[in-house]
Parts: C-alpha cells; structure tokens; sequence
C-alpha cells in the first residue's frame, strides 16, 4: 500500500516548505514513511473543552492519563494543558468561541485545511490564537514569514475573522534537554511574504508534492515486485 503524504494545517504547510521542490520532496517522503506516533490534534479538542466548555485543567489531565491515547502523547498532553491554562488564567477572556475549518488551496489539486482551534473575546477585542505543540524545530524565517501570510490572508477573506488580532503560541523546548516554555509571536509582528514570493514558494510546494508523490509510487511498485518474487519462491519451494 502506498504511503500518503498528509499536510493536515496550513501549519504543516509552512513547516515541510523549503527552498527548492527536490528538498520539498525530501520533507515529505520522510513524513510519509517516518509518521510521529501520534497526533496533537486531540489537544485541541482538550483546549477548546477548558475554555469553551469551562472543564478544570485537572479534570482535563486526569481524562488524559486515564484514556488510551499513545504513552507519548499522554506524556506530551499533560506536560502543555497546565501551560495552556496558565496563559488563558493571565489573558482571562470573556468568551471563547470554536472556529468553523475550511480550506486553503495550495495548489489546483491541493487543498490544505485551515483549522483554527478557536477565538477568545477580551476587552472588545477578538484573538485567534494558534497553538503550535511541537516539541522541536519551532517555525522560523521564511517557514514562519509563510504561515503567518496564509494564516493572515485566510483571515482577510472571513467576516467572523478579518478583525481579530493573530498570535501564534510556541510551547517548544530551546533543545532536548530543555522544558518547554511558552514563546508568544504576536502576528503583526511578522513581516508577510509578498505576493509574488508567496506565488514562487507555494509553486515550489507543490512541485515538491507531486515528486513526493511520484518517488512514493515508486517505491511502493518496487516493493509490490518484490512481494511477488518473494512469493512465487516460497511457493517453488512448497511444490517441489
């Protein structure tokens, strides 16, 4: 079966981009075949649950530890959720609202959920901020300069959004050795892409994805062939 290469947020996106389609390719062959064990995707349905739904951070954790989620990810999930409820106890919004997802065409063929996990009214003012869990290699540079271009256009093109103030909240560790800590880039802050810039990287994305995509075929006809040939000997060797 052919490994499928998942670019689930505009977040991802940002993250698997790089210079050239070859290096693109690079990224996302090795995301293919070297999947995390895990996905953060429930941490935000855990977010939304203590804001939205006002459920206490420990009830929250306890559900973590107790339910049957990968080890890593029970581990990772109960390490953020007190952060998380530390920066919302400082901010203290008023309200808390989910976000309807939609989609951001990348490409003709590409189409690439934006998925904010929420918005947060505070003093008149409406936030949508976006949680960034990864542990290691923090968006940066053009990677970040990218995604908050998208994350900011997506916005532009929403009445319910085209107001709100954009943050991006980085709980990664310095290195391996290091906790986390919680870094807050205020999207304002970040100069966007230019249009045409932004035309060329999304180009190289795409590219980059279709020879991801070729080399992944590849690979899975070779080991197809193999199978068969693997096959028809064991099979020799029962007839005779």
């Amino acid at each position: 079966m052919m490994k499928k290469i998942k670019l689930p947020s505009i977040q991802h996106v940002a993250r698997q981009w790089a210079p050239t389609p070859e290096k693109v390719a690079k990224n996302l062959e090795n995301l293919a075949l070297s999947a995390p064990p895990f996905s953060y995707e429930p941490m935000y349905q855990f977010v939304r649950g203590m804001l939205v739904m006002g459920d206490p951070v420990e009830q929250v954790c306890k559900v973590v530890e107790e339910s049957r989620l990968h080890p890593t990810a029970r581990r990772n999930f109960v390490e953020l959720l007190p952060m998380v409820a530390q920066y919302f106890s400082g901010v203290k919004p008023d309200y808390a609202l989910e976000v309807a997802p939609r989609y951001y065409p990348v490409g003709k063929e590409l189409l690439v959920p934006f998925k904010p996990p929420l918005i947060y009214g505070r003093k008149g003012d409406t936030v949508l901020p976006w949680f960034v869990f990864w542990r290691s290699n923090p968006l940066v540079g053009e990677n970040l300069a990218l995604f908050v271009t998208l994350v900011s256009e997506m916005m532009e093109q929403d009445p319910d959004l085209e107001n709100s103030n954009f943050c991006i909240l980085d709980f990664s560790a310095p290195d391996a050795k290091t906790p986390r800590q919680l870094t807050v880039i205020e999207g304002n802050q970040i100069e966007r892409v230019p249009e045409k810039r932004k035309g060329e990287m999304l180009d190289i994305l795409v590219a980059g994805y279709q020879i991801a995509q070729t080399n992944l075929l590849k690979r899975t006809s070779k080991q197809e062939k193999l199978e068969v040939i693997l096959l028809d000997e064991n099979l020799g060797g029962q007839l005779f």
